[in-house]
């Protein structure tokens, strides 16, 4: 629901809770945490500073992991790859759209895998494709925002496992 038909109000936002169980806030009248639907989300939300942002494993298997990092309303802030060789690579949806296909858009323990590819899509999009080819598992990640929005957030295309026979050993969401 947007603005005009929520029926969201503080009395009721401060009777819920988050994914820790702990009182969501009413940040409407927070001039500095909210401004509009589109550009701050909800005005409940949980106090992030207190319970953090709720994470998501998408799929794991051998050693590797591919972990979400959600924001208010499910947003996918940030993706983790972890490759079964070892080492964690972190693309923020606010860095990909700032760096684009740049490697730096990535922070890790080193330089990202060769084998990993960003492609600018339009002014508001980069699609990077990434995997882990010791394990066969693959992800095209798009990073977006609307047309005229600062929130900027990240879109799993798609998850691929190119090992169909593998044993039904991993984890996750998928």
């Amino acid at each position: 629901r947007r603005g005009d038909n929520c029926l969201m109000n503080k009395r009721v936002c401060e009777k819920q809770k988050d994914h820790k169980k702990n009182h969501c806030l009413w940040i409407k009248d927070d001039p500095t945490k909210w401004t509009s639907w589109e550009e701050s989300g909800s005005p409940c939300q949980p106090d992030w500073s207190v319970s953090g942002y709720p994470t998501m494993n998408m799929y794991s298997v051998d050693g590797f992991s591919f972990d979400l990092l959600l924001g208010e309303r499910g947003v996918i802030m940030e993706a983790h790859v972890t490759l079964s060789s070892g080492g964690t690579y972190i693309l923020t949806a606010d860095k990909c759209l700032q760096d684009g296909t740049s490697p730096n858009a990535w922070t890790g323990p080193g330089p990202i895998p060769s084998s990993w590819t960003g492609t600018n899509m339009n002014a508001v999009e980069t699609l990077w494709k990434v995997g882990d080819s010791d394990v066969g598992i693959y992800a095209d990640i798009v990073c977006t925002r609307s047309e005229g929005s600062t929130v900027s957030r990240l879109n799993i295309q798609g998850l691929f496992e190119t090992k169909p026979n593998r044993p039904p050993n991993g984890n996750g969401f998928c």
